[in-house]
């Protein structure tokens, strides 16, 4: 019967401190995967992989997210290395919850060194304009911006998550979300801005 009492302990825990975090995971495997069904795979061996870790996760050591997204990285550069890369189209619109629908300016912000001026200028364009401009960014840089504007990382999260210095964080960071501008206004046409 202790067994049991064990179990049901590990999948209290589990249910209260992973499971909140799985609309996230799924969120950041479809940037990564860029089809449903991949990202969807990848999720659940992430969540899996944490579940049968979670004996070993000490909360106050660590973010969950932080955490989750190191096992996600993993996840998928082990995938990646066995041969299972795929690709697909995906709709931002599965990634985050657009604010309702807005008047589009004529011309896009281009200033977006916050996260915030980040956000004014993405809901500009098209997903797919913005996807493709994410997939164009070199790996330290994407994963930058995806941790700190996509998952609300703070600059130490991602900085421990990346094994890198606070400050490398913040100089890929302002040096992607400029890439990310420069690929969305050199790719931009009156088509690939909202309606």
């Amino acid at each position: 019967m202790e067994l049991n009492s064990t179990d049901d302990l590990e999948n209290q825990r589990f249910y209260e401190i992973i499971w909140p975090e799985r609309a996230h995971v799924l969120r950041c495997a479809l940037f990564l995967t860029h089809k449903t069904s991949d990202a969807e795979d990848l999720a659940q061996e992430t969540l899996l992989k944490a579940w049968r870790s979670l004996v070993n996760f000490d909360l106050r050591e660590h973010g969950v997210r932080a955490w989750l997204l190191t096992i996600l990285r993993n996840t998928w550069r082990d995938s990646l290395r066995s041969g299972k890369r795929h690709g697909g189209d995906i709709s931002l619109e599965s990634l985050v919850h657009e604010p309702a629908a807005m008047e589009t300016p004529s011309h896009p912000p281009t200033d977006i060194h916050s996260a915030g001026d980040a956000d004014a200028m993405m809901n500009n364009f098209s997903d797919q304009c913005v996807i493709d401009a994410l997939r164009s960014l070199r790996d330290e840089y994407r994963w930058t911006v995806l941790l700190v504007d996509v998952s609300d990382l703070s600059y130490e999260e991602a900085a421990a998550l990346l094994e890198v210095p606070v400050g490398t964080v913040r100089s890929r960071l302002f040096r992607g979300r400029e890439m990310l501008r420069d690929s969305l206004l050199r790719t931009g046409t009156s088509s690939q801005f909202k309606r």
